[in-house]
This record gives structure tokens, sequence and C-alpha cells, in this order.
């Protein structure tokens, strides 16, 4: 249970067919908010065909879903079509899901499923070609080899054809990838490279039946009049103009209803140790569509006026919303920082209506002693809301540090609605920052345009955490430049650039300075007797002296050898004057503790000044080195006259 009041369940989904996925996310939520559920969404992409490092990398995905924490799991093996991919889904499922678990769209063990009777469901069509249209040579486009539907699909047409007595030869069927790329080589197969045309091509789905139809008009090859084709799916987003597609429905509706249900009945029944629930397998039959591609069905005028502006109407949703994802891929690739990327989030977000809710979190690194909120670079067990949008308005960024597995913390809960919440793993490569959650306005679902959205965002924060580590970079390499390594202590440079900024200020408030020049006075000594380690460590000494006798705002710097500065600011001639007793206290202290045989020594100037306009820093340190020198002068004598 991820949020206090009601009981959590997660659908796992890989986004391949738009139509089936949109399907499932409405009718989840209805039947989410039916039976009082929250559902986390965990949506990946990633096509069979797919060759690309982004798609490959989404299987991270896996490592992000809380399994442990879930009430119940509603899965859709079969649309993960990357290679490993579905196999590593439930390999993952059966280690770590010990809640009840249905799966939608597939037959296969171990779980209990509603699915399409594939056994059954294309049969209508192909008895249709045969018995009605007298067809007998019919060929067939099938999804890639693996495919489980395809296959099947590609089983009944071949025991159809037997069945009338027709023959299939192995070029009669052609393996394609199950979208809309697949026309152009089932037109050169069936078309080009045959030595008579088909009279008609079944396809394993309707994309592939879409892509060939618009092929074969392209080479003025009349559907229905000099080839049938039909589909499967009954998807409702082709483009065919004045052509309706035969095909086989799936009631989507329905298997979400009942996996739903099922789900349901086996969370409120209890999963326990020798109560495990019977393994039920429900096939839900076809329903065939008879449409213009085999010239059975009717298109009248108003429904292909409909039809058109339906079209004309979604085209220029698509372009709109193309500019919108451009100026947002623009506008987040330009962001320094977090802080930017929030308000570009914010305001895009108008072009996103139907989204309601909206949350960017990014894994933290554990055990870090910062106060601060250092972001990873994989899948970590902290998270931070670095980003929210709530009821549409600016919920500001909340940086609220939570355990990952709770997805989202309880900021983010309404108790008094079950909500649906969509979730997409922000990754480039190897490197995985964080994840974003959405939820959506009463009867809308994430568009087309989600994981656009998402990958451009996943984008701009990789963006950020390469400037991050520039930033940082620069500023070790800056701070290197600036300190002295063996004292950690400004050098000169450093001790320069900390005051010169604010020196004409001073000096136009004619303030009183002071300065401070050291050197060591028997460094050479040291070196020689007991080592260059040992005079090293002496001058480290006479470093923390000057540091832990400096007053605030003042700076301080080893100047090169054994000499040091120190500017005390806004000091008065008494301040000055009992800076020497402090000072070799200190001194005597750290020379006390060290506990070594030798004793850290120094010459030391003071110059206070009351500084006017013009006046030089490096006049001022020049003097205070004067001083210094004149302090050195008086002890060698003194120790000359005490031989």
């Amino acid at each position: 249970m991820i949020f206090v009041k009601r009981k959590t369940i997660g659908l796992l989904i890989n986004k391949t067919d738009a139509y089936f996925d949109d399907s499932v996310s409405r009718m989840i939520q209805t039947e989410a908010k039916r039976l009082d559920y929250d559902v986390f969404v965990f949506c990946t992409v990633g096509y069979h065909s797919s060759n690309n490092k982004y798609d490959r990398h989404e299987q991270g995905m896996l490592d992000l879903v809380p399994l442990e924490q879930l009430d119940g799991i509603i899965v859709v093996p079969d649309s993960y079509e990357l290679p490993g991919t579905r196999q590593a889904l439930m390999d993952t499922l059966r280690e770590r899901a010990s809640c009840p678990v249905v799966a939608i769209r597939y037959h296969g063990d171990p779980y209990p499923c509603i699915y399409t009777d594939e056994t059954r469901a294309i049969r209508p069509i192909i008895r249709h070609l045969i018995e009605d249209h007298k067809l007998t040579d019919i060929r067939f486009l099938s999804g890639y080899r693996g495919h489980v539907d395809a296959e099947l699909r590609l089983q009944c047409y071949r025991e159809e054809m037997a069945s009338h007595g027709l023959t299939v030869r192995d070029e009669d069927v052609l393996y394609g990838e199950m979208w809309l790329n697949d026309g152009p080589p089932a037109y050169r197969h069936f078309f080009e490279e045959s030595e008579t045309p088909p009279q008609a091509v079944v396809c394993a789905n309707d994309y592939m039946a879409v892509s060939l139809i618009r092929e074969l008009n392209k080479h003025g090859i009349r559907v229905p009049e000099d080839c049938i084709v039909t589909g499967f799916d009954h998807i409702q987003d082709t483009e065919l103009g004045n052509i309706s597609l035969t095909t086989v429905a799936q009631d989507y509706d329905a298997m979400v209803r009942r996996a739903m249900n099922m789900l349901d009945k086996y969370i409120r029944s209890g999963k326990s140790e020798g109560n495990e629930p019977a393994i039920e397998k429900i096939g839900l039959p076809g329903r065939p569509v008879f449409g213009t591609s085999c010239g059975c069905g009717v298109m009248k005028a108003d429904e292909l006026n409909r039809s058109n502006v339906q079209n004309t109407a979604y085209i220029r949703y698509l372009k709109q919303r193309e500019v919108s994802m451009t100026y947002f891929s623009i506008e987040a690739s330009a962001c320094d920082s977090l802080s930017d990327l929030h308000e570009v989030i914010i305001r895009k977000s108008e072009d996103i209506p139907e989204q309601r809710d909206f949350y960017l979190c990014l894994f933290e690194e554990e055990n870090t002693d910062s106060d601060q909120h250092v972001f990873a670079e994989q899948i970590t067990d902290r998270a931070c809301l670095v980003s929210a949008m709530r009821d549409r308005k600016d919920n500001g960024m909340p940086m609220i540090s939570f355990d990952r597995r709770a997805i989202l913390p309880p900021m983010a809960d309404r108790p008094d609605e079950a909500q649906t919440f969509f979730v997409m793993l922000l990754h480039r490569q190897e490197r995985c920052y964080g994840y974003a959650v959405s939820t959506y306005l009463e009867g809308e679902i994430p568009s087309n345009f989600y994981h656009h959205w998402n990958v451009v965002l996943a984008g701009a924060v990789r963006n950020i955490h390469i400037q991050g580590r520039l930033q940082r970079l620069y500023e070790e390499r800056r701070q290197a430049s600036v300190t002295d390594p063996m004292t950690r202590m400004l050098n000169r440079r450093g001790f320069e650039e900390q005051i010169l900024p604010r020196w004409d200020q001073l000096c136009l408030e004619r303030a009183n300075v002071t300065f401070v020049y050291f050197d060591m006075d028997n460094l050479k000594t040291i070196n020689d007797r007991y080592g260059h380690a040992d005079g090293d460590n002496a001058i480290r000494m006479l470093g923390r002296a000057i540091i832990h006798s400096a007053p605030k705002d003042s700076a301080c710097a080893r100047m090169g050898g054994d000499e040091f500065v120190l500017f005390m600011p806004n000091t008065t001639r008494v301040m000055a004057e009992r800076y020497p007793a402090l000072f070799e206290q200190v001194l005597s202290d750290i020379n006390s503790e060290s506990r070594k045989p030798y004793k850290a020594v120094c010459s030391y100037g003071i110059f206070t000044i009351h500084l006017e306009e013009g006046t030089q820093l490096e006049t001022c340190i020049q003097y205070s080195d004067e001083q210094m020198y004149k302090m050195k002068s008086a002890r060698k004598k003194e120790a000359a006259n005490k031989k």
C-alpha cells in the first residue's frame, strides 16, 4: 500500500499500440474509481524493430516499480517487444511480486489472464474470403517471428486454408514488424517478386494492413477491386480516405474490466500459503468488422465526411502539438538549473490542457553528509520531489526527500478520490535521473505526446546534471587556483580576488584597516635538523595560528614560502595593538599541542591605515612587510647581543 487510505494497483505496460494503450488508460481509470483503487501505470516505450539505446534502457523501469509494496498487479506481457524484455519482466514478477497478478492479452503461464481467443478470432475473416468471395489465392502478412498473437493468427490462416483444400506455399507468408513500415516490403514481396499477384492479403494487424493499402494505392493497385486487404484489431486512427478496413475487433474495454474484477476478487479474498487462487484463463471472442477493403462494407457519405472532418482536426492538432513540443524542447534544453526547468514545466503545461497534476522526482545519493540535495545518476532508494503542479496550478518546488518505493510523498495523495498516476522513467542511455508522474482530468488520458514530453524532460535533466558537473569541476579548478595546497589557505591570487572587489568601497568609506605580514624565523634550522617534511609541518602550524587568531570578515593567505599576510577590515589602532598578544597565545598553544621538538616562531609587522580614495592594496602589503622586517632585524640584533 503506497498511500494510506486505499489499496494500490500497478499496471505494467509498454506503449506499442496507441489504440490499445488509449483503451487501457481510459478503462483503467474508470474501473479504479469504481472499485476504489489507486493505480500507478508504469509505462515504457520500445518496439521490436527499435535500434536505439534509449529503448534498450527502458528496462530500468523494472527496477523502479515497487513490486513489494503493491496490493495487486495488472501486466500486459505481449506489449514488451524488445528482445529479452518480456522474459526479464516475467522473471522479475516471479522473484519479487507477492501480491496477486493478472495478465491482459497474454495466455502464457504462470498468471491468470484475460485475452482474445486467437484460435478462433481471425477465422471468420478468412472463411469470409474463401466462402463468400470465392478466393483461392490468399497470402498472409504476419508479425515478426516469436510474436505470440501473430503466430496464432498465422496458424489459424494455415488451418483454414487447409480445411478448404487450399495450399499455402512458403512464399505466401511474409514476416513483418507489426507496424506502419511493413507496406513497402510487403508490396515488393507479394506483387513485384511474385509470379502472380494475390487476390487477397490477410494482415496480422491493422497497422500493416493500412501500410500495405497505402503502398498499393501508390502503385495504382485498387483495393478491393484488384486485391482485398484485411487487418486485425479494429484500430480507430487509420487514415485511408474513402476505404474502411475489414478487420477483427478486440474488446479491450471488456479485457480491462474483467481483469480489474478478477484482480479485485483476488485482493479481497486474500492470498496466502495454501490459499492460492486458481489460475483462471478467460479467452474473449473477436468480432469481425466488414469494411470496404473487401468490398462488403459501405461507407456512407455522412460517415466519410465525418471521417474527413475528424482527420483534418486531428492533423491540425498534431501540427499544434508539434510546434508546442518544438518550443518546449528549445526552452527545456536551455535550462541551467532545476528552478529554470520548473518554470518552463509550469509555463508549457498550458499546452497540455488534459493534464491535471504533474510531479518531477529525481533520485538522490544515499549516505551523504551534505545538507544539500545531491542528485544521483542511477536508481536509488531515495527520491526528491523537485517540481509539482496540482490542479493545474504551480505547487512550487517542494524539495521533499522520501522513500522512492512510495513513488510520491504523501502530499500527492487525495484521500477522498481514487487516482490513476502515469509514471515514466527519465533516463539517457545508462544514466537514470528520476521519473515523471502525471494525472489527468476526468475522462482524459495521456496523449501521443506524453512520451515525447518526458523524453525532452529527461534530456533537460541530463543537461542540468552536466551543467552541475561542469560547475563543480570549474569550482574545484578555481579553488585550486586560489588556494595554497599545503595550508589550504588562500594563495596570493586568492587573497587579491577576495579583497579587491570591496577595496574601492572601503577606500570611499575611508575605513580603518590593518595588515599583518608574517615570516617564519627558524624554518632553515628546522629543515636542516629535522627534514623538509617537518619544515612543511611548521609552516602549517603557523598557518593554523593565523587562521585561528583572525577576526571575522578578515582574509589571510600564504604569500609564498614561509610568508603570510592577514587583512583585517574596519579595525581601530586599539584593536590592532591587541592582536599580537592574541596571536602569540594561539601560536603558543599550537606549539604545545604539536609535541614536536621544535616550535614555529615568526616575525610579523602590523600596519594600520585610514584609507583614502586611491590607496593601493599592494602599497599597504608592502608597508606591513617592511614592519615585519624591522621586527626580524630587531630580533637578530637581540640574539647577536646575547652571544
